[in-house]
């Protein structure tokens, strides 16, 4: 636009963007086969290949960026990666296809929707679990969490879980 300076780009080539998310130590760029972090002034901090895996779900935040890929295997496995603004800090194959990611509202917690259930990453702790609870099998999204609840959208109704609950 006229009159507006140019701060910095970043450009790809036969790569599009899937989501751009400003964070608190830079910025987090989700393209068709690699997870960029560029640090304020556009230097790249970090670049991870997906090495032809798909992207199946991904999950930005202000402090995080998460991705799961399918894995070049027979099944439903899928490879979750969690990135902060240095780089990789957290990685795992999980059973059944992940269908949806968010992060608590404080991002202490990525929320992962599977086939086989409802995950959680401790993003401090960098663990995984998989929560005990029924909920509707149509669901396909989270739509808020916040640490005490999560609410899933499915068919034809919203869902609220209890987060603490494992």
């Amino acid at each position: 636009m006229p009159g507006q300076k140019l701060l910095w780009e970043a450009s790809t080539v036969g790569e599009r963007p899937y989501g751009v998310k400003v964070g608190e130590n830079g910025v987090f760029a989700v393209f068709d086969n690699s997870l960029k972090v560029y640090d304020f002034d556009g230097n790249t901090v970090a670049n991870y290949d997906f090495e032809g895996r798909k992207i199946k779900s991904m999950a930005l935040s202000s402090t995080f960026a998460a991705v799961a890929l399918n894995e070049k295997t027979l099944g439903t496995i899928d490879r979750v990666l969690v990135f902060d603004g240095g780089g990789k800090v957290y990685e795992n194959t999980v059973a059944g296809e992940v269908r949806d990611m968010r992060f608590s509202e404080e991002h202490e917690y990525l929320y992962l929707l599977t086939r086989e259930g409802l995950g959680k990453i401790n993003t401090g702790e960098k663990t995984l679990e998989f929560m005990a609870g029924d909920y509707d099998e149509t669901a396909n999204k989270i739509v808020y969490a916040d640490g005490k609840k999560i609410y899933l959208a499915g068919r034809a109704k919203i869902i609220a879980v209890d987060a603490e609950q494992s």
